[in-house]
């Protein structure tokens, strides 16, 4: 094994003390001292910044500089070469101090030989390895320790790349550090450095642009974790070659369980070199950047997740509030885990009364499910049916669904119980079956008053004849009397039918209220009697409605007479009319109204007053509580009729022993009240003048009276049963008929289709309709469209006579 070159620097300005020093080193067995002599200070400093010196023996006393400040000078340069003190003088205390200050050794010129000199130089160099050793530890251990505060205090990948990259170039002493982040293994999102602050940001600039030297592209695609760009290296045209000559350049990939995170590159001071100690070091820092870049990215993870499912969670929550129907969450035992908004405003309670309290103890009032639970019927079968009751604690009727939650082991472990209010719907289902209770009772009516009204005629008309044959003092005057007052009472009960079941047509005007009132006021005194006083407080700025008279008159007649029925010992009927505004908050507790603006007509008395039991049947066609043979139930069925008719509603306020309200709102219009003409027809003679009447009735026994009557009156009559025959004795007779008289209902063909017949073939004829319907089917307004005269049965004689002249005259 050849001995050991070291480079030895002697600065001694005594020649001759220099040669014995070369002697003494030349004799030494173990190394070859290579010596290199300078007589003074400032050049000994020169020649030690050039490198490559591994020792120096240093004189104290030269001509540039004595004493310890030599030392002092050459041991600032900091070059890392052990200084070994040549002095002439055997000083303890200097020779102490100088160690104190960094030399590796004190030898006294006198006292020095060969083997001492060397043995010197050799423990020299070793203790100055293993203190820089013991440096190179601790910059290492206090990179390693900077870099671990960082990773686990680091929130934010910029800044923990930057501090790493400080830490790593300030504790080892580095040239320069640089970290780079990747996105997709190839593009960097983040680049930072530091040291060779320029150079770096040259590099920083570039490899965010996608512009990478080859050794960083070479660390990108190779699977090894550490590459050694050593001072040898061709770099060619690389931006960053300047930076880094005479240097090595060590890049680390940073991985984590297979996750390529990026790029870590160390530039070398020139006296630190890449050995494996180094190596080792930077695989270490390496891998703990790459785990907190993994945890930092599982942190953001976690947050996202946790912030998403927080979102699911409120979103959840806003949805179930927002539900529409009443929603309540309960567990296997009933106890109430969560309820929602519209179940809490109409259980009327707050939502921490609710919550633990047991379902049917809030709803229900009992100590136990009731029947026919739904969440009862989950729990017993797994499945239930959707259960439509009264919850009482709600105000209203419900339809009850639940949904069963279960968890991953098909355990229950939660109930969504649904409550779909149908209180509006069970209201338009009883409005509605009443609506047709109406339809049937009203179809009912229209056929009932048709045949009545025949009979009717028939009745009156026969009296009507019988009364003209006998004299008014005798007995069977009287007796025909009667018949001919039950008989119109008979045609009114038969027209309330028709108003009730609104199959009456009305004559629809602007109509001042107050007036109809004040007409009627007279009449209304004879009807209540002396006992009963009767008072209006009418609105002089009442609006105007839309309406039939007659049917308003019938109105306010038939609450009057009610009120005076419940007053058998006399009392009070007051009439009052108001304007009144409504508005959505006023319709919302009082279902039967609508927003806008209407008129108000109440009829109060201080009569018996009614239960709510009679109250919810008051309405109803033939409900009465007087009297067997006191009264038909049909007076406040009809003012029902006429006023749904005239779009309005009515309300009743009442209680036993404290009188009623009848309250009716009818919808004001803006237009002013028409004038209703009731001047009297001029009185002219109703006779006959032999003028021919083609008579079509299907009725034989009023066919047969109209024809008997008409002949007495005046007229030629030829009667027929049915369209066929009138047609026959119309072409018989070649047309020659001034006025047809015909009923609207015919077998065979109706009345409207055989008159246009033969006003075909006779225009200008005068035509007059008659009929015991009262609705669409006596083609009221066909008729009324053909300008023609419509006689309603049941009618007298004298109404028959007086319209026939009318029809004639034209």
């Amino acid at each position: 094994m050849g001995k050991k070159r070291i480079k030895v620097l002697l600065i001694e300005d005594d020649s001759d003390h220099a040669r014995l020093i070369e002697i003494m080193l030349s004799e030494v067995k173990t190394a070859f001292f290579d010596i290199e002599c300078v007589d003074r200070l400032v050049k000994g400093v020169k020649r030690l910044a050039a490198g490559d010196i591994d020792a120096v023996l240093l004189d104290l006393g030269l001509p540039d500089s004595s004493g310890l400040d030599t030392f002092t000078t050459i041991h600032a340069q900091g070059l890392d070469v052990p200084i070994i003190v040549l002095s002439g003088l055997d000083d303890e205390a200097l020779a102490l101090e100088a160690v104190c200050k960094g030399a590796q050794d004190y030898l006294a010129k006198d006292q020095v030989e060969s083997n001492l000199l060397g043995r010197a130089i050799h423990y020299a160099i070793e203790r100055k390895q293993a203190e820089k050793h013991i440096e190179h530890v601790n910059s290492v251990l206090k990179a390693i320790k900077s870099v671990t505060q960082i990773i686990t205090t680091g929130k934010d990948v910029n800044r923990l790349l930057q501090r790493c990259c400080n830490a790593l170039t300030e504790a080892r002493g580095y040239e320069a550090t640089w970290l780079g982040f990747l996105r997709d293994n190839e593009t960097f999102t983040t680049v930072v450095g530091s040291g060779l602050k320029e150079d770096v940001s040259l590099l920083v600039r570039h490899v965010m642009a996608g512009d990478y030297p080859a050794c960083i592209t070479n660390a990108i695609s190779q699977d090894e974790p550490l590459v050694v760009v050593d001072k040898s290296s061709n770099c060619g045209d690389c931006f960053f070659k300047n930076a880094c000559t005479n240097r090595e350049a060590t890049i680390v990939r940073l991985v984590h369980n297979h996750r390529f995170f990026g790029l870590l590159a160390i530039l070398f001071t020139p006296y630190i070199l890449a050995d494996e100690e180094e190596k080792a070091l930077l695989k270490e820092v390496a891998d703990d950047i790459a785990l907190a870049l993994h945890n930092m990215e599982m942190e953001k993870l976690q947050k996202q997740a946790e912030e998403k499912l927080c979102r699911l969670s409120k979103d959840r929550e806003e949805i179930f509030q927002a539900l529409g129907n009443g929603t309540i969450i309960i567990d296997s035992r009933f106890n109430i885990i969560d309820a929602n908004r519209a179940i809490i405003m109409e259980a009327g309670k707050p939502r921490n009364q609710l919550l633990g309290s047991k379902c049917y103890k809030v709803f229900h009032q009992t100590e136990q499910p009731v029947r026919n639970c739904p969440a009862m019927q989950i729990i017993n079968t797994g499945s239930h049916v959707p259960v439509e009751r009264e919850i009482k604690a709600l105000g209203g009727h419900f339809l009850v669904s639940c949904t069963p939650v279960f968890n991953d082991r098909g355990d229950l472990v939660k109930m969504i119980e649904s409550s779909t209010n149908i209180t509006e719907h069970k209201r338009l289902e009883e409005q509605f079956r009443h609506s047709q209770k109406m339809e049937a009772i009203g179809t009912l009516a229209g056929g009932v008053a048709h045949d009545f009204n025949n009979i009717l005629t028939a009745i009156q008309g026969y009296t009507d004849i019988s009364l003209m044959a006998v004299a008014e003092d005798d007995i069977l005057h009287r007796n025909l009397t009667e018949i001919l007052k039950a008989s119109i009472r008979a045609a009114n009960l038969t027209r309330q039918l028709l108003l009730f079941s609104r199959r009456q047509p009305m004559e629809m005007m602007f109509l001042g209220l107050n007036r109809t009132i004040q007409d009627l006021t007279k009449m209304l005194h004879r009807l209540i009697g002396e006992d009963i006083s009767l008072s209006t407080d009418l609105d002089p700025e009442l609006w105007t409605i839309k309406g039939d008279a007659g049917t308003m008159e019938q109105t306010i007649t038939n609450l009057v007479v009610n009120a005076r029925d419940a007053m058998p010992y006399g009392g009070k009927i007051a009439i009052e009319t108001h304007n009144v505004c409504l508005d959505e908050e006023y319709c919302c507790l009082n279902k039967k109204s609508r927003p806008g603006e209407f008129i108000s007509l109440s009829v109060r008395d201080t009569g018996e007053g009614m239960n709510r039991a009679v109250i919810e049947r008051i309405f109803d066609p033939f409900f009465t509580t007087k009297e067997l043979g006191k009264g038909t139930g049909m007076g406040l069925s009809v003012v029902y009729g006429i006023v749904k008719k005239h779009d309005g509603w009515i309300d009743v306020e009442s209680s036993p022993g404290k009188g009623t309200v009848f309250n009716i709102y009818l919808p004001a219009v803006s237009m002013k009240a028409e004038e209703i003409q009731k001047t009297p027809a001029p009185v002219e003679p109703i006779r006959g003048k032999g003028e021919r009447v083609l008579l079509v009735e299907d009725e034989e026994a009023v066919r047969r009276l109209v024809s008997k009557a008409l002949s007495r009156n005046g007229y030629v009559v030829f009667a027929a049963a049915n369209a066929k025959e009138a047609m026959d004795i119309f072409q018989k007779e070649e047309g020659n008929f001034d006025l047809v008289f015909t009923d609207v209902i015919l077998p065979g063909e109706r009345g409207p289709e055989f008159v246009k017949r033969l006003l075909k073939v006779k225009p200008g004829m005068k035509v007059l309709f008659t009929s015991g319907y009262s609705d669409e089917k006596s083609d009221w307004h066909t008729i009324r469209e053909g300008g023609h005269l419509f006689l309603q049965k049941p009618y007298s004689l004298s109404d028959l006579f007086r319209i026939v002249r009318t029809t004639l005259k034209g």
